[in-house]
C-alpha cells in the first residue's frame, strides 16, 4: 500500500514515503525510518498547486477581487449557473455559483486529455455544512468531459487544530533542491493528477520516462513491437487498418491464460486493449497552513482535512 506525504510549496515539493505502485523516481533517496524521500518534479509541483487552489477558491477571490472578472451565464445538466473568472497563480477558473444558494457550486479548467482532446474539468461541490461559522463542501465531484474521475468525501474539519512545529520543513537531506513549477502552459495536468491516483506516476520532469531514461520501440515479431521505458510496457500489433495497442491492467490481478478478452474500443485508427478502468479514488488528509501545504495518503483509508482559521484570512511518441 502506498503511504507518503506531501510537502509543498510555491517555492518547491516533496515526498516522504512511498508514492508509486511501481519502481520510484531514480531521484529517491533512503530517508528516516527506511521511508524513502524525493523532491517533486517542476509539472507535478504546478499541478498540485493548481488544485490546491480550487480547492480553496472562494479565499483566493475573496484576497484578490482585481483578478476576479465577468464571465457568461453557464449551463451544466440543464441547470443554469450565473459565473465568473478567476485569475489564480496557477490557472484561471470558471467559477459557478448555485442561484439559489449564492455558494460555488463549480469550479472549472479547461484541460487537455489525450483521448477526449480539450474538455472542461470540473470540481462540484455539494454537501455544505456550517463548521464554527465557516460554510465548507463535504463532498466534491470532480468530472473530465463530464466523466467522473474522481470524488472526495470529507469526515469532519477542524478548525485551529495545533500542528507539529516542523509540520511544513522539507526533509534536511532534499531542502534547496527542489524545483520550481513549471510555466502553467507546460503542465499536462490530466496526466499527471490521473497517474498520482493509480500510483503509476513518474514524477519526472521528462514525463513519460524517469529521468535520463527514454521510451524504445522494439521489434519482437514481424508487425509485432514493444514499447519500453515508461511505466507500462504496450505491445503493438500492426494489421492491415490498425494498430492494436495491449495493456496489462493496472490494478486488478494478472491476465491468466483462459481469460476472456475485452472489447475493443476504435478511436482514431487505433484499437486500445486494456484490463484497466477508471483510476480509483484519492484518499489523503490535508493540512492548511500559511507556509504551504501537507498532505498525507494512506490508500483508500477515510480522509480528514485540517484548516486554520490564520490560513482562511490568508491562505514525439507517447504511451498509450
Amino acid at each position: 500500500m502506498r503511504t507518503y506525504t506531501e510537502i509543498f510549496s510555491p517555492d518547491g515539493g516533496y515526498v516522504v514515503g512511498n508514492d508509486s505502485n511501481g519502481a520510484l523516481t531514480a531521484r529517491a533517496i533512503p530517508g528516516p525510518n527506511n521511508q524513502p524521500l524525493h523532491t517533486m518534479s517542476a509539472l507535478r509541483l504546478r499541478a498540485l498547486l493548481r488544485e490546491q487552489e480550487r480547492s480553496f477558491i472562494v479565499i483566493a477571490m475573496h484576497e484578490n477581487p482585481e483578478r476576479i472578472a465577468d464571465y457568461p451565464t453557464q449551463t451544466v445538466g440543464g441547470k443554469r449557473y450565473p459565473a465568473v473568472q478567476y485569475r489564480g497563480d496557477s490557472g484561471t477558473f470558471v467559477v459557478m455559483f448555485d442561484p439559489a444558494t449564492h455558494l460555488p457550486a463549480i469550479a472549472r479548467t479547461r484541460d487537455f486529455d489525450q483521448l477526449m482532446g480539450d474538455a472542461n474539468f470540473d470540481a462540484t461541490f455539494s454537501d455544505w455544512r456550517t463548521v464554527e461559522q465557516i460554510k465548507l463542501p463535504f463532498h466534491t465531484l470532480y468530472t473530465l468531459g463530464g466523466v467522473k474521475v474522481f470524488e472526495s468525501k470529507i469526515d469532519s474539519y477542524v478548525l485551529n487544530t495545533s500542528l507539529a512545529t516542523d509540520a511544513f520543513n522539507a526533509p534536511g537531506a532534499l531542502r534547496g533542491k527542489a524545483a520550481k513549477p513549471a510555466p502553467i502552459s507546460k503542465v499536462p495536468y490530466q496526466w499527471i493528477l490521473r497517474r498520482l491516483t493509480t500510483g503509476f506516476y513518474l514524477d519526472s520532469d521528462a514525463l513519460y520516462t524517469d529521468d535520463g531514461g527514454k521510451m524504445q520501440l522494439i521489434d519482437v515479431a514481424p508487425n509485432v513491437s514493444l514499447v519500453t521505458g515508461s511505466t507500462h510496457n504496450t505491445l503493438i500489433v500492426a494489421t492491415d487498418n490498425y494498430l492494436v495497442a495491449f495493456e496489462a491492467p493496472g490494478r486488478r490481478r494478472p491476465i491468466q491464460s483462459g481469460d476472456r478478452p475485452r472489447k475493443a474500443e476504435i478511436s482514431r485508427q487505433t484499437v486500445s486493449l486494456s484490463g484497466a478502468d477508471a483510476p480509483p479514488y484519492r484518499s489523503y488528509r490535508r493540512a492548511s497552513g500559511l507556509c504551504g501545504r501537507r498532505r498525507e495518503h494512506r490508500g483508500r483509508q477515510g480522509q480528514r482535512r485540517f484548516l486554520s482559521k490564520s490560513a482562511v484570512r490568508a491562505s514525439g511518441l507517447q504511451p498509450l
